[in-house]
């Protein structure tokens, strides 16, 4: 596919301009899912010195990452995500581990072998080549390195019905984990979740409820159907979101 880079960039500068970083506070009822796919990425990152958060966004996983000790570089190749995510990060106070790099991920303006840990969630599937990208954070990171990616799952109902429109790419999280098998990579950890996705957006669609003890008990009851059916490992295909832990060799 090809894509034209300068209409890919405006698109998220404006997505920047509109995006939210309390989406994760689940103030809608079906930003559960968001809520759920943070306590997933959150699990899997791990406190390895140098790292780099790849399509940083509004930089909620990048602030995580500092909290755990690392030396963060947040990069996206939209200014305005940039500037969202430099003020999340001075509101919280943590800037002075942060640097902010505004690149395009396809071409990483690093040396090689210059990262402990690499996170790259949900950035793939916007990117215009995305296996060009996954060569660029193998070359990035160091041998012994760890490595998380997510992404929807490009085979799911969710992806396929609701949010595919969205997205670039529909990736296969078992081309990905095949993928990383290929490159000497060893994998650490897979996460299927989300698996609620469609039926939520079915339900809630864009309803809003300003009750904390009903979002409290629908999360948690969430969280609970969403646990339970993770362990079932004939329906790990329906899942809308796969998150992949892995380590350089």
């Amino acid at each position: 596919m090809i894509v034209d880079k300068r209409l890919l960039k405006n698109y998220y500068e404006r997505q920047g301009e509109e995006s939210n970083p309390h989406v994760y506070e689940s103030m809608s009822l079906r930003n559960i899912l968001f809520v759920n796919r943070r306590r997933i990425i959150r699990n899997l990152l791990a406190a390895q010195g140098v790292s780099l958060d790849l399509g940083c966004g509004t930089g909620i996983y990048s602030v995580d990452l500092v909290r755990k000790g690392c030396e963060v570089v947040s990069l996206d190749i939209s200014r305005s995500y940039l500037l969202k995510a430099r003020k999340l990060s001075v509101t919280l106070g943590v800037e002075h581990m942060q640097n902010f790099i505004e690149a395009d991920a396809e071409y990483l303006p690093f040396r090689s072998n210059a990262f402990d840990f690499v996170l790259c969630s949900e950035t793939l599937e916007h990117v215009a080549d995305y296996k060009r990208t996954l060569f660029e954070i193998f070359r990035i990171l160091r041998r012994s390195g760890t490595l998380v990616i997510s992404i929807p799952s490009g085979i799911s109902v969710t992806e396929l019905l609701l949010y595919g429109w969205e997205h670039i790419h529909r990736i296969n999280p078992r081309w990905l984990k095949k993928f990383l098998l290929m490159n000497k990579f060893a994998v650490l950890k897979e996460v299927n979740f989300n698996f609620g996705a469609y039926i939520l957006h079915i339900i809630f669609r864009d309803s809003r409820s300003d009750s904390a003890t009903t979002k409290f008990t629908l999360l948690k009851m969430y969280l609970i159907f969403d646990s339970l059916i993770s362990r079932i490992w004939i329906l790990k295909s329906i899942s809308w979101g796969y998150a992949v832990k892995a380590i350089k060799r």
